[in-house]
């Protein structure tokens, strides 16, 4: 079983702050993403990824996106993973699914170009604005590592 650790962070806080009743969602992801990865902070298996899709719950599927685009143990695998999670109702999920694709496009140097480029379309029209700006940037990473171009995307 091949485990792919996290990278530390040296001095990031020991515990996640619960959430205040009033807190933007996408600030608080955001923030935990960044310091802890979590629930995949120690390592994980594709095994782990594939546990966490079948639960479905979106405080963990918001992380999946981004672990295993940034360190995909296979390049297809992942990259079905991040278009079957692109229309989840939650926006966190969905922002990182469509962040994932462009981390995908460095990480592997190659996408399906029609589902990628279609899903990182859609994403820049996303009723969410945080959505809209991870699809900016997944429709930059295109650009940059492919030299593909996504529609309705002004670089």
């Amino acid at each position: 079983m091949n485990v792919h650790p996290m990278p530390t962070f040296p001095n990031a806080p020991s515990a996640v702050p619960d959430l205040a009743p009033n807190q933007d969602r996408s600030v608080a992801a955001t923030t935990e993403i960044r310091q802890f990865m979590a629930p995949f902070r120690d390592g994980w298996t594709k095994q782990d990824i594939e546990a966490a899709v079948a639960r479905g719950l979106p405080e963990e599927l918001l992380y999946v996106p981004i672990v295993i685009g940034m360190d995909p143990p296979d390049c297809g695998w992942a990259e079905a993973i991040c278009l079957s999670l692109v229309g989840h109702p939650d926006f966190n999920v969905r922002s990182n699914a469509v962040l994932g694709l462009g981390h995908l496009a460095r990480t592997c140097r190659r996408l399906d170009l029609a589902a990628a480029v279609t899903a990182i379309a859609a994403g820049l029209h996303d009723e969410n604005a945080h959505v809209r700006g991870q699809a900016d940037n997944a429709a930059d990473d295109l650009l940059h590592y492919l030299g593909v171009r996504v529609p309705g995307h002004v670089p």
